[in-house]
């Protein structure tokens, strides 16, 4: 096990990171869809996990921000593991720890290039090109409905 899969990160500075505007407006952009189909996918008896290539968690969390950390069993965050998608180790590593086989997961991402390497391990791909399509394909796979606020 490398250090970075214990959990931990290497001491830094306790002085918040400056985002650019790119990062920031990402964080400004998640959707009100992706906490609520968490919740109902958890609320009927699946296990979910957040895969993430992020900048980590230090100093502070910005999924916990966003609201999109709790919803979650597992966390998978690409700089805390030092793996990243598309890397078929990183999707490994996640189905290790959500303890279930690859047929019985899906994985949804809106970049493509991130899709084949899940497929290759057996895992159902869906890709979240528009809001409203991914939900649906998910709330039909999964057997769920996600009240999303108006």
């Amino acid at each position: 096990m490398g250090p970075n899969e214990t959990g931990t990160t290497p001491e830094r500075s306790r002085t918040p990171p400056t985002l650019g505007p790119t990062q920031a407006g990402k964080w400004s952009r998640i959707k009100p869809s992706k906490p609520a189909l968490a919740r109902a996918a958890r609320a009927a008896g699946h296990r979910v996990a957040l895969l993430s290539n992020s900048f980590g968690l230090d100093p502070f969390n910005p999924y916990e921000h966003v609201g999109i950390w709790d919803p979650f069993d597992v966390h998978v965050v690409s700089e805390l593991v030092g793996l990243a998608k598309p890397d078929p180790a990183i999707y490994r590593l996640t189905l290790d720890r959500i303890g279930l086989p690859a047929e019985r997961c899906v994985f949804v991402d809106d970049h493509a290039v991130n899709l084949p390497p899940a497929a290759e391990l057996g895992i159902t791909t869906v890709h979240a090109t528009g809001e409203q399509e991914a939900v649906a394909e998910l709330e039909a796979l999964l057997g769920v409905s996600a009240v999303l606020a108006a």
